[in-house]
C-alpha cells in the first residue's frame, strides 16, 4: 500500500490536504447528465476559497494557531503531502507534509537537523475525520533547504524533496543542498534525515515510485530541466545506492521539448546515465548541473517541472508555462470522461497556500471531469480565479519509458 487512496479518504468523510478540509458532498451520489464540470464557483464564506455548489470548506490547522502536539502551531509555507494509514489507529488519518522554508535557526531538536542553519521542515498530522480536527502532531525532520514536494512510496515513506541547492550570493550553508530524504510514516517523533545522494543533487520537485519496479521518477523544478529516474540497487532500501538516468529523445541528441511540440505525437524515448550525480555546484558552477550533464550526452531539456503522478503505469508530469509560486495551477492527465461524475477513486485534491495569510487550503477536484476548454473555472483556484492564469503543459510517459507525449498544451481545468 504506497499510501491512503482516494477512495478510503472519501469513505471517512471528506478530502484533506494542507489546512483545510473540504467535504466531497458534490462528488457523492450526484449524478450528472450534462457535460462533466462543477459549475461557476461562488465566493467562501471564510474567504478562503470559492467553491462550486455542493462543496464546504473547513479549516483544520493554520499556521501559528496551536493544534495538540504544536503549542506554537504548524510552521508557515505548507507544501507536498500524503497520507498514511495510522500505524496504531486506524480510525485516524495520518498525514506527512513538508513546510517549505528556508534559511533560519532549524526547528526542533537542532542537534537532529540535517543543516542547523535551514529551516526547511517536515511534520506529521494525525486527523480525526469525524470531527475534522488534528489530535496529535509534530515534528519528524527539519534541517531541510525549501521541502518543495515528493511523492509517497510503497514502503509507507515520504521522500520529501528539496527545491533548492544553495542561497546565491549568501554565506555558505554548513551543508550541501539538494537532496532526496526518506520520512518513515511511522515514526514516533523527529529523526535525523540523511541525504540521499545518489537520486541527484538538484532543484527537485516531485517524485513518484513504481511500485512494480522501485524505479523513482522525479522532475526539476529549474530551467534548463530534465526529467530523471532513479533506478535503485535495492527497491526497498534507496540508501544503498542506484543509478540516476535523464531522459532522452531517440534519434534526436539534445531534443528540446520547449519548442515546436504536437499535442498527442508520440516520441521514442531512451535514458542517459547522468556521470556525477551529487556535483560541486558550488566549485563547478552551473555547467555541473545533473540537467547540463544529461543534455551533453543527449538529454532532453525541460524546464521548470512541477507535480507527477503515476497510474496505470505511466508517468504523467505537468509544466506551467507562466506561474510563481503563489500562482493557482490548473492540469489534466489523460482521462476518459465521465458523463455521470466520476468515480471516488479518480479524485485528486490539491492544496494552496493563500499568498496573504500563509494558511493552507484544499481543493477537491475531480481529474476525469476536467475539460481542459481555456477559461473553464477551477475547483482548486483561489476566490474567483480561473484556470486561464495559468497555462500548462502535460507529458505523459510510458513505463517501462519508451515513448513521451505531449498533451494539453493550453490554458485549462
Amino acid at each position: 500500500m504506497e499510501s491512503i487512496d482516494r477512495r478510503t479518504v472519501l469513505q471517512r468523510g471528506a478530502v484533506l490536504a494542507g489546512a483545510a478540509l473540504i467535504a466531497p458532498s458534490a462528488l457523492a451520489g450526484r449524478a450528472r447528465a450534462a457535460a462533466p464540470g462543477y459549475g461557476a464557483l461562488a465566493p467562501a464564506a471564510n474567504g478562503l476559497v470559492s467553491l462550486p455548489a455542493g462543496f464546504t470548506c473547513h479549516v483544520v490547522d493554520q499556521t501559528g494557531h496551536p493544534i495538540p502536539g504544536l503549542p506554537q502551531g504548524p510552521p508557515g509555507a505548507p507544501d507536498g503531502q500524503a497520507f498514511f494509514p495510522h500505524p496504531t489507529n486506524r480510525r485516524l488519518l495520518r498525514v506527512v507534509r513538508n513546510h517549505e522554508l528556508g534559511a533560519g535557526t532549524a526547528l526542533g531538536d537542532v542537534g537532529k537537523a540535517y543543516d542547523q542553519a535551514v529551516q526547511g521542515s517536515v511534520v506529521i498530522y494525525d486527523i480525526d475525520p469525524a470531527t475534522m480536527t488534528p489530535v496529535d502532531a509534530f515534528l519528524v525532520a527539519s534541517g531541510l533547504l525549501w521541502p518543495c514536494s515528493g511523492g509517497a512510496t510503497p514502503r509507507k515513506t515520504w521522500l520529501t524533496c528539496e527545491e533548492g541547492t544553495h542561497f546565491t550570493g549568501a554565506a555558505a550553508l554548513p551543508k550541501k543542498h539538494g537532496y532526496v530524504f526518506e520520512i518513515p510514516s511511522t515514526a514516533g517523533g523527529q529523526i535525523m534525515p540523511a541525504p540521499l545522494k545518489a537520486m541527484g543533487r538538484f532543484v527537485h520537485e516531485a517524485a513518484v515510485t513504481d511500485p512494480k519496479t522501485g524505479i523513482v521518477y522525479m522532475t526539476e523544478d529549474d530551467t534548463p530541466a530534465g526529467f530523471f529516474r532513479f533506478v535503485p540497487n535495492d527497491r526497498n532500501n534507496l540508501a544503498a545506492g542506484g543509478t540516476l538516468q535523464m531522459l532522452a529523445v531517440q534519434g534526436q541528441p539534445g531534443y528540446d521539448t520547449r519548442k515546436h511540440q504536437t499535442v498527442g505525437r508520440d516520441l521514442r524515448t531512451a535514458w542517459v546515465m547522468i556521470p556525477d550525480a551529487d556535483p560541486d555546484l558550488e566549485g563547478g558552477g552551473p555547467a555541473a548541473r545533473v540537467a547540463k550533464q544529461g543534455i551533453a550526452l543527449g538529454g532532453a531539456t525541460f524546464d521548470y517541472l512541477e507535480g507527477e503522478d503515476f497510474k496505470n503505469g505511466a508517468v504523467t508530469f505537468a509544466k506551467p508555462t507562466a506561474a510563481t509560486r503563489t500562482t493557482v495551477r490548473c492540469g489534466v492527465t489523460r482521462r476518459r470522461r465521465e458523463p455521470f461524475g466520476c468515480s471516488t477513486r479518480r479524485t485528486t485534491a490539491t492544496s494552496w497556500t493563500h499568498p496573504t495569510t500563509s494558511r493552507s487550503v484544499l481543493a477537491a477536484a475531480c481529474s476525469c471531469a476536467r475539460t481542459g476548454t481555456p477559461g473553464t473555472s477551477c475547483a482548486d483556484s483561489p476566490p474567483l480565479a480561473r484556470c486561464s492564469t495559468s497555462p500548462r503543459t502535460s507529458w505523459e510517459a510510458a513505463i517501462p519509458s519508451s515513448r513521451v507525449r505531449s498533451t494539453r498544451p493550453t490554458a485549462g481545468g
